[in-house]
């Protein structure tokens, strides 16, 4: 078709890269019952942002970022901050 872009095959990752963040400790003044507000909520932008930048410079995203490398994210917890890091499990 005319206008349809050419398709990129996206080859075999080199290698991957871990990407590791800590959460040491949970906000002070974190309701655990209302992790959906102000402070929770921040950690799990934070880490969004973190994991989206990485996608954009990896193979997963080929066709725009032209890297030949994956990644894997990973979360350390220190266990002063298991109260707030249920949304880190996945």
């Amino acid at each position: 078709i005319g206008n349809a872009e050419p398709r990129t095959t996206t080859p075999q990752a080199k290698a991957t890269i871990a990407y590791a963040t800590l959460l040491s400790s949970c906000p002070e003044d974190m309701d655990v019952e209302k992790a959906h507000v102000d402070k929770a909520q921040k950690l799990l932008d934070a880490a969004a942002v973190l994991k989206h930048s990485v996608h954009l410079s990896s193979i997963r995203n080929y066709a725009h970022s032209k890297s030949l490398y994956d990644y894997k994210m990973y979360a350390f917890i220190h266990p002063s901050a298991e109260r707030c890091s249920a949304a880190f499990a996945d």
